[in-house]
């Protein structure tokens, strides 16, 4: 296995297309001539993608995608194939790390035991699309933002969606929500947390989007 990595860092070396951030190296003295496996030889995607994740959390927006985008272009088709991303072995587990960059794009924090369900899009809020997931279902979350309204959608595909408390990042302060067409009842609320504002849309119960139904919250 360490003549493997030394044989990828050689190559590396030589591939001018293989962009993507360092790992950490030791900028003092030499690295050992029988160094450990996991030095900064390797293309680490697992690292980036968290890495880029983090960046866009910070607000580096530009960083995060220039990061996402070479990690990618490693991974295009012409020299590695896309469905294996190789770290230490194939089909390594730490790119399954990428996965929470969704989260991450459209600001989704899920607090289960209180049933809050909270979106703020870091990445084009004023249209946004992105895959959202929860412990029972799976869709999307989609924002439109026009003038001083807030237009904001849960659609599930799978499963169901299933909380009681919606936030929104917004200093709107009114809101009207429907399930399928139908008005939901709600008390609507600021809430701040971190520095940031949401506007909140409290149910009297636990609400259900069941598979193909949509939920749409206006704000105003």
């Amino acid at each position: 296995m360490n003549a493997y990595m030394k044989e990828r860092a050689k190559g590396r070396k030589k591939e001018k297309t293989h962009a993507g951030p360092t790992r950490p190296c030791r900028p003092s003295k030499p690295a050992p001539k029988d160094s450990l496996l996991y030095t900064s030889e390797g293309a680490w995607s697992g690292l980036a993608y968290s890495f880029g994740g983090l960046a866009l959390q910070l607000g580096l927006t530009g960083s995060a995608l220039q990061v996402l985008s070479d990690v990618r272009t490693q991974y295009d088709g012409t020299r590695r194939s896309p469905w294996n991303e190789i770290e230490c072995g194939d089909h390594y587990t730490r790119q399954m790390g990428g996965f929470a960059l969704f989260e991450i794009a459209s600001g989704q924090l899920w607090d289960g035991p209180n049933g809050t369900l909270t979106y703020g899009p870091l990445l084009e809020a004023a249209n946004f699309s992105g895959f959202s997931i929860v412990v029972g279902g799976w869709g999307q979350f989609k924002q439109v933002i026009t003038g001083e309204k807030t237009t904001c959608s849960i659609v599930c595909a799978y499963g169901v969606f299933n909380f009681k408390k919606l936030r929104i990042l917004s200093q709107l302060k009114s809101a009207t929500v429907t399930i399928a067409g139908k008005v939901v009842k709600c008390t609507v609320t600021q809430d701040t947390e971190y520095g940031k504002q949401y506007l909140a849309c409290t149910f009297a119960d636990f609400v259900q989007v069941n598979s193909g139904d949509t939920l749409q919250a206006v704000l105003s």
